[in-house]
């Protein structure tokens, strides 16, 4: 499962492709399941920069989430470990303040 609030990753790799946006108040859901071929080919497209827009069918957006397995899985945000499932998010709008030069 890949959750974002941007489409692209630090690496660059947009598995949302242009679904996300930063200002939209939402987050992306992508889940992968190893026992759908259509949901690796949809990744693997993505990962080389393919827009087939078969991606687009196994993506959810919302402002709240709330992730949970059965076992429980390791959690990681932002590339650091956080915890395990079950985890529930939230958007807050207008939360985060930036500052940028003129």
């Amino acid at each position: 499962m890949y959750v974002v609030d941007a489409a692209k990753a630090g690496t660059g790799i947009a598995v949302t492709g242009d679904f996300s946006k930063p200002d939209d108040g939402l987050v992306d859901v992508f889940v992968l399941d190893i026992h759908n071929i259509r949901t690796l080919a949809a990744a693997v497209g993505r990962v080389v920069n393919l827009h087939t827009g078969m991606a687009n069918q196994f993506i959810w957006r919302g402002q709240e989430v709330t992730i949970e397995t059965e076992p429980d899985q390791p959690v990681w945000t932002d590339g650091e470990y956080y915890g395990r499932t079950p985890i529930s998010l939230k958007v807050i709008p207008g939360a985060l303040k930036v500052v940028v030069p003129a």
